[in-house]
């Protein structure tokens, strides 16, 4: 699948501007921690909380000339007359540390509207924890692991990706579909125990929608892809065998 167009990039993001703008609006009225000088107020300031490392796809240096991009078109299509938009950055470092510390930042030092970002989970679930006590909504391209589906927890957060969950769902029909109902889960994950992995994520959805559709728990089996040589991928392959009739690799 390629890239979008730019004018399709920049269209969304004015859709996403406009978004946050409508949650300002229905979040800033019952604020118990906004002044009445940030209540009246024109401006509308965004913290933009990424990673600053280009090694991830959502780094602020490719994000924010698109932002950026965006709000002139906001401004030149008047599409919010008589406000103000004004991004403020801070890196995120994709920490679980350093991403709440610049929602903190954020929050008692430039009183902004609405965090866009982080994106990390482990970055993103203290700051959207945070926010309903402070009233500013999040909006995230992240967040996509199954425990953020707790709106109850994560009153403010808004995902504009498709989440964890919602390709669980796609997998779990195509299982229906077909009628598969013993499967697999073969996954990496950090041997070592030092955090989750990607993969976990991903397949944890899918274990908790295949054990609700199916009523049993699937096979799984996971595997640390920087130490192959600690694994026997042949017995892993023979098990998976045993116990399912299908298997998702992720």
């Amino acid at each position: 699948m390629g890239f979008p167009s730019t004018s399709a990039s920049v269209n969304l993001v004015s859709i996403i501007i406009l978004f946050m703008t409508s949650l300002v609006h229905s979040s800033s009225v019952m604020s118990p921690y906004m002044t009445s000088q940030t209540m009246t107020s024109n401006e509308i300031k965004m913290g933009v909380i990424l990673p600053d490392s280009e090694h991830y796809p959502w780094s602020l240096k490719r994000v924010y000339p698109a932002l950026e991009y965006a709000i002139e078109n906001v401004k030149k299509r008047q599409l919010l007359t008589g406000y103000n938009l004004t991004a403020l950055t801070k890196d995120s470092e994709c920490s679980e540390t350093i991403g709440p510390l610049a929602a903190v930042d954020f929050h008692m030092f430039y009183k902004v509207n609405v965090f866009l970002g982080p994106v990390c989970a482990y970055a993103v679930a203290p700051v959207a924890r945070f926010s309903p006590h402070w009233n500013i909504p999040v909006l995230s391209a992240g967040a996509l692991v199954k425990d953020f589906d707790n709106k109850t927890e994560y009153r403010l957060l808004t995902r504009v990706q498709m989440s964890y969950s919602n390709a669980a769902d796609f997998l779990v029909n195509i299982a229906e579909t077909f009628n598969w109902t013993t499967l697999g889960l073969i996954y990496t994950s950090d041997s070592a125990g030092k955090a989750k992995s990607l993969c976990y994520f991903k397949l944890e959805a899918l274990f908790h929608k295949l054990r609700h559709a199916y009523l049993k728990e699937p096979w799984h089996k996971s595997f640390d892809e920087t130490r192959p040589e600690s694994f026997d991928f042949s017995e892993i392959l023979r098990q998976a065998r045993l116990h399912s009739r299908s298997r998702f690799i992720w």
